[in-house]
């Protein structure tokens, strides 16, 4: 059986972000379906104290028992200064964090750890460095991954999720990837004549982003009658080259189409994770029916004008909320 290790890129750290899990997922899901033993590796920096991490990763080790993976995971921090505690269970973690059922070992983490070698949660720095030797591949979601731990194993492949960015990080000198022995990307123009998306001197393989079918359905649903788009809003990644910045949110482009609604009948709808006080309207703002257009032409020019405007959309409070945008 092949052994394949995926690396994804703040997914412990992320509880919030369903769909970001979820995109790593299918390649798990995809290559066990295939017959493969996968791992999933990832780096996680504990936060503060015991409690915060442990309340912290509940929800990603649920996650990872749901889908069979409780013993699969080899999280690892390289900031020494927050090494695991060995009072921590087999994922640095308290078993109380966990429901009831899911027992944790315990392993000990050294007594004192190495420069420059990661520190491993809940297993032993032989026993994943095992896994790492007799793996056959690393798929790598992780950009910056540390070329020491790279470097364990015996064939790497990057996939490049994010075609565009990363290829201008990468140019820009903004973003160093260590070298692999494969790239893929999810973009079938990157490197192509005429396009403006460097190939940064790597041969890049265009492939189509994983779906385990068997985990999404087809559901008929006749009472249905928006079209949805579940999408984060709102973030604080902005793009730099040079002296010129750009927002790089779906928020700002969105607000494009924001007369959209009042063209067509049809009802549209946002399903958007909302993280901060910016990312909500004023509750002024009337639920009427065409009202998230007319929120979202008054922040497109508020953000012309005052360079900081409210979040618009039709909200309710919460980390995800519909946002129906109808005519």
């Amino acid at each position: 059986m092949p052994t394949v290790v995926v690396s994804p890129c703040n997914v412990a750290a992320f509880p919030e972000g369903g769909g970001h899990f979820w995109v790593y997922l299918q390649y798990v899901l995809g290559l066990r379906q295939l017959g493969c033993d996968v791992y999933w590796l990832e780096e996680f920096r504990p936060r503060g104290t015991e409690e915060k991490t442990n309340a912290l990763l509940a929800p990603f080790l649920a996650r990872m028992k749901r889908f069979g993976l409780e013993d699969k995971v080899i999280l690892y921090t390289e900031d020494t200064q927050r090494r695991p505690s060995a009072k921590h269970g087999a994922l640095g973690v308290a078993t109380s964090a966990c429901s009831p059922d899911y027992t944790l070992k315990r392993e000990l983490q050294p007594a004192a750890p190495e420069a420059g070698v990661p520190i491993y949660f809940g297993r032993r720095r032989e026993e994943a460095e095992a896994i790492f030797e007799r793996a056959d591949l690393l798929l790598n979601f992780h950009y910056v991954i540390s070329p020491a731990l790279l470097a364990r194993f015996r064939r790497t492949a990057l996939v490049d999720i994010d075609p565009g960015l990363l290829q201008f990080w990468m140019s820009r000198g903004q973003l160093s990837v260590p070298q692999h022995d494969c790239y893929f990307t999810i973009s079938e123009n990157v490197g192509k004549s005429g396009g403006k998306i460097p190939d940064c001197g790597l041969n890049w393989i265009p492939i189509h982003p994983a779906v385990c079918l068997e985990r999404w359905p087809c559901v008929v649903d006749g009472q249905s009658e928006a079209f949805t788009t579940v999408s984060i809003w709102d973030s604080s990644d902005w793009v730099v080259d040079g002296k010129k910045e750009y927002e790089n949110t779906k928020r700002v482009a969105y607000l494009e189409y924001a007369d959209l609604p009042r063209l067509t009948t049809q009802p549209l709808e946002l399903a958007l994770f909302l993280r901060t006080e910016r990312d909500f309207i004023p509750a002024e703002i009337d639920r009427a029916a065409d009202d998230a257009a007319i929120a979202l032409d008054e922040a497109r020019r508020a953000d012309a004008d005052a360079g900081d405007a409210r979040r618009a959309g039709r909200c309710h409070q919460g980390a995800n909320f519909a946002c129906d945008a109808r005519n």
